[in-house]
């Protein structure tokens, strides 16, 4: 009875399955120009699918100084028969960069140096009227002088210094304020 029959059929096999979309928060640093750039690698924690990842993007991928703190992206993954999966991850943005700005820059100076017997101390304007704890100390760290000036016209003139050894030394002022220091070596000829 060897009968057959043979009949051709089309099976079509859809792939309903969205991509599983998995993401990890990051914290990020502006660069020195103030912006950052990110890439859904760094927010991709091991998203997948059935039949294959085709595409991960992330939106956005760029930040500035306005963007500072914690920032929702949509993470996106598309699998290669055209499902995705849409998730969100924070994106933390620090700036730890040097901020130039006239009211940060606190610019001291002591001259003459090397020195021989006086010496003035320049301070920043925003320290004028402010008291500050002078200190020398010589190269094995004793100290070999010690007084508490006021700033009088953006500057301390310390006087009487002839008596110090002829050597580097290092001053040491402080803000009796705010605890602001600002260190230099000093020469005395």
């Amino acid at each position: 009875n060897g009968n057959t029959s043979t009949q051709t059929q089309d099976v079509v096999i859809d792939d309903n399955i969205n991509p599983v979309c998995i993401t990890q928060d990051i914290t990020i640093q502006l660069d020195i120009t103030g912006n950052a750039t990110i890439t859904a690698n760094d927010i991709d924690d091991g998203s997948s699918d059935n039949c294959g990842v085709a595409s991960i993007s992330v939106s956005p991928d760029t930040f500035t100084s306005s963007d500072v703190g914690d920032n929702i992206i949509t993470f996106t993954v598309t699998d290669i028969n055209g499902n995705s999966s849409i998730c969100n991850a924070t994106v933390t943005v620090e700036d730890n960069t040097l901020d130039i700005d006239d009211d940060k820059i606190e610019i001291f100076s002591v001259s003459p140096n090397p020195f021989k017997d006086n010496i003035q101390i320049k301070i920043p304007s925003k320290f004028n009227g402010d008291a500050f704890n002078i200190s020398i100390y010589d190269l094995n760290g004793r100290r070999v002088y010690k007084e508490i000036k006021s700033v009088n016209n953006n500057e301390i003139n310390l006087n009487g210094l002839n008596r110090l050894e002829i050597a580097p030394y290092i001053i040491r002022i402080t803000n009796t304020t705010s605890n602001n220091v600002f260190s230099s070596k000093l020469i005395k000829y």
